[in-house]
């Protein structure tokens, strides 16, 4: 029982560390949103909308999934020749699959262009800097894997945020003083992955080797190709709802809707990213049966209280943060923040309750539950956003990844069955539920006294989920500042 406490204990200090850096960068990121609410018209944010998440698209199918096989891989040999061959093997196969990509856009581009992006002057130059982004997004899958593979979480988180500020200060002085438009945006993108990349190589390059191990390959492949479907799915769950609100609406409702996204995905910045950062090596690391058995348990209740701590204090106060860090052009927006932070949480914690079968190397039901996520948001968004507009974009998104929560949660009650803490985690989403709509069926005036209220709900509510989920708020805080 102690090991398995320290063992959680080091996951969430990891993901702490993960989430502290991820949190500077996105801060880093979120200097961006004045610029571009002020200085870039919701028409020319449409194509960075459209093109990052196609952008996340490719790069799902391109890298195969094969840092999940380096995870997997890497952690189970154990001579440093075995490990070279798997480094090696996987560093110049990322390499050779980002040439033939760029290859490929660039010879199909007159086709994609016009059918991808709306009729905008900047739609072809942008369109081959997010080839270029693509390129070093590939070429950064070792270099960082490793990192995080060794639990190099403060060095990792550092290294992100130095690349966030490379962005937003060569966005910043390009837009605001040389008076670029949204291209800027685009080229800014590639400064993001260069101290990475930069970093990450020096500390890999001891594994790497001009060598390539065929056989080895194959198998890491077997491995990795089911997360194939998985990676290709997310951005059309996250994303394809920009490009058919460009389409059935305009291109105007694309901005605004994208700039509220981003806020939604603050429970994905602060939790979600920096847990899954750790939770996936993590896995591979320590995938014995007693782990599985009482940390997984243990771990999705965490995981739940903090995922309501934060979807509830982003919904409640959502117009509040649209009207402080936005134009008055993106106002309407807000009411799209409590449904995307909440397909957020259900993401993460889908991948809490597959892990156990990930490690078993069963992995091929995520990439299957994943897609058929993906083609049900592609219907509901049809179905939709017509009725609805923007909202009905978030509500489809939000549906999406519930019912792939739903999913994973079937499968694996009958093929891992580990006496899930489902009770207190619906407990504790009925309290957030019922706290939510409580601050939306009272309203006080003057302004600021309903903004007590809210936050006296708020405060009363993160105590009875506390409270419900049984923390040992003490013993974790004692761990984490111990030097174990």
């Amino acid at each position: 029982m102690q090991e398995s406490t320290s063992k959680i204990y080091k996951l969430f200090r990891q993901g702490l560390i993960y989430s502290a850096g991820n949190m500077v960068f996105k801060l880093v990121l979120f200097l961006a949103i004045p610029v571009y609410a002020y200085f870039i018209t919701p028409e020319d944010l449409s194509l960075l909308e459209i093109l990052d998440p196609a952008e996340q698209f490719i790069f799902g199918i391109a890298n195969l999934g094969i840092l999940q096989a380096f995870y997997r891989y890497f952690s189970r040999f154990e001579t440093a020749a075995e490990k070279t061959d798997v480094a090696s093997s996987i560093f110049w196969f990322t390499l050779l699959s980002a040439a033939l990509w760029s290859i490929v856009f660039l010879v199909f581009a007159p086709y994609i262009v016009p059918v991808l992006l709306p009729d905008h002057p900047l739609a072809w130059l942008c369109f081959y800097l997010t080839v270029a982004s693509l390129i070093l997004r590939l070429v950064n899958i070792i270099p960082q894997g490793f990192l995080i593979l060794n639990e190099q979480a403060f060095k990792q988180s550092w290294l992100q945020v130095s690349g966030g500020v490379l962005f937003v200060g060569f966005l910043s002085v390009a837009i605001i003083f040389f008076d670029r438009n949204i291209e800027a945006a685009f080229i800014g993108r590639l400064f993001l992955f260069i101290p990475l990349i930069v970093v990450g190589l020096y500390h890999v390059l001891p594994y790497i080797r001009f060598r390539f191990n065929p056989g080895l390959l194959k198998s890491m492949l077997l491995f990795s190709l089911p997360f194939v479907l998985s990676a290709a799915a997310y951005p059309i769950l996250n994303h394809f709802d920009r490009w058919l609100l460009s389409t059935l609406i305009d291109a105007r409702n694309t901005g605004i809707y994208g700039m509220s996204y981003r806020f939604g995905m603050i429970p994905g910045m602060l939790l979600v990213t920096p847990f899954l950062k750790a939770w996936r090596p993590f896995i591979y690391n320590y995938d014995d049966e007693e782990t599985q058995r009482t940390v997984y348990r243990r771990v999705m209740l965490y995981y739940t209280l903090l995922g309501c701590l934060l979807w509830l204090g982003l919904s409640v106060f959502s117009e509040e943060i649209i009207r402080i860090f936005t134009a008055e052009d993106y106002y309407p927006g807000h009411v799209i923040i409590p449904y995307i932070a909440g397909s957020q949480f259900f993401y993460g914690l889908g991948w809490i309750l597959f892990a156990g079968l990930a490690v078993k190397e069963k992995s091929l039901f995520i990439g299957v539950m994943t897609m058929a996520g993906a083609i049900l948001n592609i219907v509901l968004n049809l179905l939709l956003i017509p009725v609805y507009g923007m909202t009905g974009a978030a509500i489809a998104t939000l549906i999406s990844f519930f019912v792939m929560f739903l999913g994973y949660a079937i499968y694996v009650q009958f093929n891992l069955p580990l006496n899930w803490p489902y009770a207190r985690f619906v407990l504790m989403m009925a309290i957030s539920l019922i706290a939510f709509f409580v601050t939306t069926l009272i309203e006080l005036e003057p302004l600021w006294a309903d903004l007590v209220l809210n936050a006296a709900i708020c405060i009363v509510t993160a105590l009875l989920l506390v409270y419900s989920t049984g923390v040992p708020i003490k013993q974790i805080i004692s761990f984490l500042k111990s030097k174990k």
